[in-house]
Formats: structure tokens, sequence, C-alpha cells
């Protein structure tokens, strides 16, 4: 399992000072070049790095085999369905009408802990 594949990434732009949102989920601005932290409802991806405002920030957002580092908001099993929370931390989702982003790899015990996720084809 390839975990952080950077290959796979996007560059953006912070909008905002994103260096302590290192794996949380991220969602593009209205021009598509920029990044911020993703709410409860939003699709984007993963921030694979620490950037600081206006510096360039590393995003997972290609569904495929790769998997990539997340942060949870609570603990989640393998195989759980995850959505964003609104503090762009992915939490677990039974909901029908939620928007799943992605499905848990290595599951996560605790909220703030790192898990592993597949990012899943948004059908919107």
């Amino acid at each position: 399992m390839s975990i952080q594949n950077r290959s796979n990434t996007e560059s953006y732009v912070a909008n905002v000072d994103l260096s302590s949102s290192q794996y949380y989920g991220v969602k593009l601005d209205a021009q598509g070049d920029g990044v911020g932290l993703a709410g409860a409802g939003e699709w984007g991806g993963f921030l694979q790095n620490q950037p600081e405002q206006y510096a360039t920030a590393e995003v997972a957002m290609q569904p495929g085999q790769n998997s990539y580092a997340i942060i949870a908001d609570s603990s989640a099993s393998v195989g759980d369905q995850m959505k964003f929370d609104a503090s762009g931390m992915l939490t677990v989702t039974t909901t029908i009408s939620d928007l799943v982003v992605a499905r848990m790899l290595i599951a996560t015990s605790t909220s703030g802990e790192i898990g592993v996720v597949k990012i899943l084809d948004q059908k919107l």
C-alpha cells in the first residue's frame, strides 16, 4: 500500500495558514487555484504538507489505488465510509445522503489520530 504518494498530489495555493492542518480535508476555492479547510458536507482532498498562507499546498484528490494519511475526528474501523466534519477532519458516516469522500483502510481509535484512506470517486 502506497501512503502519501506525492506523484498523485496536485499543487494549489494555500488561501489561509494551513501549517497546522496536515492530513486535514481541504476544498478548492471558487477560482479553482487555491485551497482552504473543507467543511461538513463538502467534497475535497487531503492536505499532504504544512503550507503557510500563500505557500504551495500539496493535495491528494485523485481517486484510485493509492492511499493517503488523514486526520480522523473519532474512532473508525477498516472499511468505514468517511465524510468531512465542520473542522476538516474525517468522521464515520452511515447516512445514505451524506457525501462520502473516502473509505478507511487503517483504523483510528481516537480523535486527532492519523488514519489511512482511499479516496472514492465522486459522482456529482
